[in-house]
């Protein structure tokens, strides 16, 4: 800061008050500036992690919005009757990836596929009262293996030639890179506790994206709607249950369940009674 003046007009006081006035600016300057600075640093680290969040939420929308796409099977147009035909197009199933962000979305089965896989199993009812003695001799596991056979004849499978497996001795699963993206399990109806054991077994196996499944049971009561009306009364008694979407006294019931380990997110389970002749032992 300079101040100047002629040699021949020395005025003291005002000079005084000129410098005084420069210096209080200054210091209110300095106060002011340093008031900004501190509130500045009081918020930034707040505004660095609220932006870093939006941009996580923004990458994430679009990441959902291609997972929102869903798992691409392949349905094939010219599906047989009863039989896998022997040559089966590759068409590998892989998950969409984001290329601007880490984050890989988790596979997940279509609503429209979901309750085609349904169509096929439920037309099972059709071969098993046109071979009654066939499916009366057989356990689970062989009556599994023949839903297998009807549901891999839908579809395109990847490079193990199927899009539908066994796993264990009951289940029939779509897996996708290690994760299950549908289930269903095949049981022999022995009441109600052995269906509840079931339903246990079935929420054990799922993961979070798991959250469309089925209980296919298989009966030799002569009473089906006894049995049916048994299987709700289980289903609704469950504590995951949170609401019957359908119950058709001569067909499917739906069910949405959450488990208490994710209680965001909703698990829909399909049961289906198929009607055989005979009786199963204890």
């Amino acid at each position: 800061m300079v101040f100047a003046f002629p040699d021949d007009s020395i005025e003291p006081e005002r000079l005084k008050k000129e410098i005084s006035d420069q210096m209080k600016s200054l210091s209110e300057a300095v106060t002011t500036l340093h008031n900004d600075v501190t509130q500045f640093n009081a918020r930034i680290a707040t505004e660095i992690r609220e932006a870093i969040s939006r941009k996580r939420q923004k990458a994430f929308a679009v990441s959902q919005a291609v997972a929102g796409l869903g798992i691409p099977i392949k349905r094939k147009e010219d599906v047989p009757s009863y039989v896998i035909p022997v040559q089966r197009r590759q068409a590998p199933i892989a998950r969409p990836v984001v290329s601007s962000e880490k984050y890989a979305p988790e596979p997940f089965l279509e609503e429209s596929e979901y309750q085609h896989i349904l169509s096929v199993t439920r037309s099972m009812r059709l071969l098993m009262e046109r071979n009654p003695q066939t499916f009366t001799r057989l356990d689970e596991e062989s009556i599994r293996d023949h839903f297998l056979l009807q549901l891999n004849g839908h579809y395109d499978g990847g490079a193990t030639g199927e899009t539908f497996n066994a796993a264990g001795k009951t289940d029939i699963l779509i897996r996708i890179n290690n994760r299950n993206v549908f289930i269903a399990e095949c049981k022999f109806w022995r009441g109600p506790k052995s269906f509840d054991d079931a339903i246990t077994q079935l929420m054990n196996y799922l993961s979070w994206r798991d959250s469309k499944c089925a209980l296919l049971i298989f009966n030799h009561a002569k009473d089906s709607n006894a049995v049916r009306q048994e299987m709700h009364e289980v289903m609704t008694a469950r504590p995951e249950f949170r609401k019957c979407v359908s119950n058709n006294p001569d067909g499917d019931a739906r069910y949405i369940f959450v488990k208490s380990s994710d209680p965001g997110r909703e698990v829909i389970v399909t049961t289906q009674l198929f009607d055989l002749p005979g009786k199963v032992e204890a």
